[in-house]
C-alpha cells in the first residue's frame, strides 16, 4: 500500500506543482525534501540581487523582505552572502540543511567557507516549557538535502555546540564575518553561543539569530555589548563595530 503523504509533504506539493509527479512516484519525505530544495536553489541561480546603498542592518532586513517565504524562512541567507561576500561563515543548527544549502549557494564561486555545527535529532524544552524537536529522517545525516556540488567549501561538524563551538573558534585562524545561530533556542544556550563567537567576529561582522523573539537572549547580549541591532520578522540582526 502506498504511504499517505504527511502534512509537510502536502504543503510542499501545493506550493510547487512540479512536485506532483515526484509525489506519485515516491512519497518519501527525504526524496521530496531534496527535490524541493533544488527547486529553490534553481530559482536562485537566475536571481540577480540589487540592493541599494543602505546601512548593513537595513541590507539584511531588505534581504529578508526579498527572500523570505513559507517554505524556507532562511532563504534570505543566500542574499546576505551575495551582499557581504563573507570569507568565513559559521552557523549552528543544520537539521535537514536548508539554511546550509542557501549559504553555500551564496558562497558558490567565491573563496568563502561555511563551518556548520549540528547535534542531530535534538529535543529540548523551550523557555516557555514547550517541547521542541528537530528530527531527521531515519538513516540520514544532518544536511542531507545539500546538493553534492555545493559541498566543496563546507565543514560540517556533528556534536554538541557547547563542546564543538569553542574548539572551532580555536581552529579557525582568521576572523569570522557572519555567525548564524539556529540551534537550541533557550536563553542560556543562545547567550553561550553569542559570547563564544563574539570575540572572533570581525569588525563590521554580522551576528544573526533565528527565532530571536523566543526569549530575551539576543536583545540582552546586544545591549550588554552596545551593538546596533534589531529583531525583524523574528530574526535577530546585529553588527559589531
Amino acid at each position: 500500500m502506498r504511504p499517505k503523504p504527511n502534512r509537510d509533504n502536502l504543503q510542499k506539493i501545493l506550493r510547487h506543482p512540479q512536485l506532483i509527479l515526484d509525489s506519485l512516484k515516491n512519497l518519501d519525505q527525504a526524496n521530496l525534501s531534496k527535490n524541493h530544495i533544488n527547486i529553490h536553489l534553481k530559482k536562485l541561480s537566475k536571481f540577480q540581487p540589487e540592493i541599494k546603498a543602505l546601512e548593513p542592518i537595513e541590507k539584511v532586513c531588505k534581504a529578508i523582505d526579498i527572500l523570505s517565504n513559507p517554505c524556507y524562512p532562511t532563504e534570505y541567507l543566500y542574499l546576505v552572502c551575495k551582499i557581504f561576500n563573507p570569507a568565513v561563515f559559521v552557523e549552528t543548527g543544520v537539521c535537514y540543511g536548508g539554511s546550509s544549502a542557501f549559504i553555500l549557494k551564496g558562497l558558490e564561486n567565491t573563496n568563502g567557507r561555511l563551518y556548520s555545527i549540528d547535534l542531530p535529532n535534538i529535543s529540548y524544552k523551550r523557555d516557555s516549557g514547550n517541547l521542541h524537536k528537530d528530527d531527521i529522517p531515519e538513516n540520514l545525516k544532518s544536511g542531507f538535502i545539500v546538493p553534492s556540488q555545493l559541498r566543496f567549501n563546507w565543514n560540517l561538524i556533528l556534536g554538541d555546540s557547547k563542546i564543538e563551538l569553542p574548539k572551532l573558534m580555536k581552529f579557525i585562524d582568521r576572523p569570522i564575518n557572519i555567525f548564524h545561530h539556529d540551534s537550541m533556542h533557550t536563553y542560556d544556550f543562545m547567550m553561550f553561543e553569542f559570547e563564544t563567537v563574539f570575540p572572533k567576529l570581525s569588525s563590521g561582522g554580522i551576528l544573526l539569530s533565528d527565532d530571536a523573539d523566543w526569549n530575551g537572549a539576543f536583545e540582552d547580549f546586544c545591549r550588554k555589548n552596545s551593538l546596533k541591532h534589531c529583531i525583524y520578522h523574528g530574526k535577530g540582526i546585529a553588527i559589531k563595530t
